[in-house]
């Protein structure tokens, strides 16, 4: 009769124990997503730096040849940049604080006909208290063959819904309409370079 107690009790310590546990991690989880969100209408402060000269690289057609901007539409064929086609795969990790947190899996296919698409997937995670969180993502971005950008779509899946999102863009003629959750925006862009 005693070990029968001993062991209900033991039980209902564990039990207790466990729902305490996941109730703390819970919290933790919906602390950190309130607290890493930037409140409406507050815009999060970016350093602008030049691009390090190392990088460039001068075009290989004279400038003097090209139209002004905005006169994209009106080259002729011949002078069109032509994009090989091509198809590019590859596997990037997320680093932060000299630790890998994450990876991420990509396609990129160049089609001179129908442009650049590139999808990719991958998954991210962090430590909540005790217990590692994993959130899994995707995207796609699409431009058309004069590398202008069509469509981007990003899902972003946290344990239990937490964190979740889905953004979407997609470009008509000039505007770009904007969904992040419930919201929608539409914002004008330039013809001439909208990257």
């Amino acid at each position: 009769m005693r070990n029968t107690t001993s062991r209900r009790t033991w039980k209902r310590i564990a039990l207790f124990l466990g729902i305490l546990l996941l109730l703390l991690s819970c919290a933790a989880i919906i602390l950190i997503v309130i607290s890493s969100r930037t409140p409406p209408g507050e815009e999060v402060p970016v350093e602008t730096r030049e691009i390090p000269s190392g990088w460039l690289v001068t075009p290989p057609i004279q400038t003097e040849s090209l139209p002004a901007p905005g006169k994209i539409e009106s080259l002729k064929p011949e002078e069109r940049v032509q994009l090989p086609d091509k198809n590019v795969s590859g596997t990037l990790a997320i680093i932060g604080n000299g630790k890998q947190f994450g990876e991420e899996s990509y396609e990129l296919q160049v089609s001179s006909d129908r442009g650049v698409n590139m999808t990719s997937h991958g998954t991210f995670s962090f430590k909540v208290l005790f217990a590692t969180v994993k959130a899994v993502f995707s995207q796609n971005i699409s431009l058309d063959r004069n590398l202008r950008p069509n469509r981007y779509t990003l899902d972003i899946n946290g344990p239990l819904g937490i964190g979740s999102r889905h953004v979407e863009g997609t470009v008509v003629g000039s505007v770009v309409h904007l969904t992040a959750g419930d919201e929608k925006e539409e914002t004008q862009i330039g013809t001439d370079n909208p990257l």
